[in-house]
């Protein structure tokens, strides 16, 4: 309690003038960090100035007026705090990366080379199935008819795959080995309609 006392009296015998410090030291701290926009230092350093206005303000007539005056001038800058800042730096160091390489930037494009066109695969060759003297409507009807009937599963599949190679055949030029294969598919369609006539 002797502590306190004596605390009181010393905190009593400053002068008058005094009580005056902490706002103002509170105001630099506002200006001084506004530019840095360092909020919550702000905060921290203007709750210590209050606390020292509040122990310079003991023996003072008319405290309570004095604090709320203080606390008005505390949080009169918090709203400035709230601005952005402006990023000028930024825009010079754009502005210097863009005058190093405008010469190249402003010269014309050179005229574009492409590549020799490669082929990534060759060129059918061979006869169509009407230039090798084949004929495949009679083919194509016998499958047609074969769908038609009650086929085993297995043998589906088959007349499924027989009429895709068929028409696929019909129109695009056939290797040796392909005309072999059509060959071959088409002894099938002659099997399956022996089955099932």
């Amino acid at each position: 309690m002797n502590v306190f006392s004596v605390l009181g009296e010393w905190l009593g015998r400053l002068p008058a003038w005094c009580v005056f410090v902490p706002p103002a030291v509170s105001v630099g701290f506002a200006v001084v960090l506004f530019f840095f926009r360092a909020r919550r230092t702000y905060l921290w350093l203007a709750a210590l100035s209050f606390v020292a206005g509040m122990l310079l303000s003991v023996g003072l007539d008319g405290r309570e007026v004095y604090l709320a005056l203080f606390a008005g001038v505390g949080l009169l800058p918090l709203p400035l705090f709230r601005i952005p800042k402006r990023h000028g730096e930024e825009g010079k160091a754009e502005r210097k990366l863009y005058e190093r390489f405008r010469p190249e930037l402003e010269q014309p494009l050179p005229a574009r080379k492409d590549p020799p066109k490669v082929c990534c695969f060759e060129e059918p060759t061979g006869e169509t199935v009407e230039e090798r003297g084949m004929k495949l409507s009679h083919v194509i009807s016998l499958l047609d008819k074969l769908k038609r009937e009650k086929l085993t599963p297995a043998d589906r599949l088959e007349v499924e795959m027989l009429s895709r190679s068929v028409t696929g055949a019909e129109t695009r030029p056939l290797t040796d080995s392909q005309t072999d294969e059509l060959s071959d598919c088409l002894s099938a369609v002659l099997r399956l309609t022996a089955k099932y006539s």
